[in-house]
């Protein structure tokens, strides 16, 4: 009987040995899901968004192109325009000279809403710049240091109108021909 006792106390330890090992895993699965239900969620929208009507404006050497768009305010405040600013990285400034017009005129814009079409920024390209592409970023940063997307923004310069020849050869004969008329009637009168 001392065999058959202790392989059944054997039997009855390996059972609970197996028992602890699957409550083992399951607390440890409740415990798993349980932190990722309840752990904190970060919320990955920005506080501010901008959103240009247009990533790229066409201009010419020496032109001038303003960037129009719409700004999301979800920073928990109301915001005026005012208290925007504009932030630019990635240009050549001996080619462009970009100026903020965010603000003027003034708007309010309460938490949770999104302004109109609004005049964010003008771009004038220099006028001995070659014919490419200019590339910079911007985003919006407001007076509580909320930071809206960065937004990467292009000018294309295009080249200047050259007349071509026969353009300039008209043009030529016109005067010419202008200037004879001219001459006869001055002789006859």
């Amino acid at each position: 009987m001392t065999c058959t006792s202790s392989f059944l106390f054997s039997l009855r330890v390996s059972v609970g040995l197996q028992l602890a090992k699957r409550s083992v895993k399951i607390l440890t699965l409740f415990a798993i899901f349980g932190f990722v239900l309840l752990a904190p969620k970060s919320i990955s929208a920005d506080p501010i968004t901008l959103a240009p009507s247009s990533a790229s404006l066409n201009t010419t050497a020496g032109g001038t192109v303003i960037f129009t768009g719409q700004i999301t305010n979800q920073t928990g405040v109301p915001l005026s325009a005012l208290d925007l600013f504009l932030n630019f990285s990635g240009f050549d400034p001996a080619v462009v000279t970009i100026e903020q017009l965010l603000g003027d005129p003034d708007f309010l814009l309460p938490n949770n809403t999104f302004s109109q079409v609004v005049n964010l920024y003008s771009v004038t390209v220099a006028a001995n710049a070659p014919p490419g592409t200019y590339t910079f970023d911007v985003f919006i940063q407001d007076v509580n240091d909320n930071f809206s997307n960065s937004v990467t923004v292009s000018v294309v310069v295009s080249p200047n109108a050259v007349p071509e020849p026969t353009t300039l050869l008209l043009l030529i004969t016109g005067l010419v021909g202008t200037r004879i008329a001219h001459s006869k009637l001055r002789r006859r009168s």
